[in-house]
């Protein structure tokens, strides 16, 4: 199965909710799925506002790369910019069939 990389992270305040997906759905379809190793994504709202995203992964190399690398793509940088940094927390996760 290889890696899930889970992200939890809220937008900042006063980000509306349409416009955080908008961008979001752009640095999927011009990053995520540009990027080697890339299998699947899945974006979740928790109960609480927080936002989360599954990305499945060939393996820890490539979650890692692609990860290091969201800063160097404008659309990474409209995303990052809506998000408040602080409540970001990434981790990756074996998956076993």
């Amino acid at each position: 199965m290889g890696v899930i990389e889970t992200i939890r992270f809220n937008s900042l305040d006063g980000v509306d909710d349409a416009r955080f997906l908008a961008v979001d759905q752009r640095f999927e379809t011009q990053f995520l799925y540009q990027q080697p190793g890339f299998v699947r994504r899945f974006l979740t709202r928790a109960d609480d506002g927080a936002w989360q995203s599954f990305v499945i992964w060939a393996d820890r190399d490539h979650a890692d790369r692609a990860f290091d690398s969201v800063g160097a793509s404008e659309v990474g940088r409209e995303r990052d910019d809506l998000i408040d940094e602080v409540t970001v927390t990434r981790e990756c996760l074996t998956g076993f069939d």
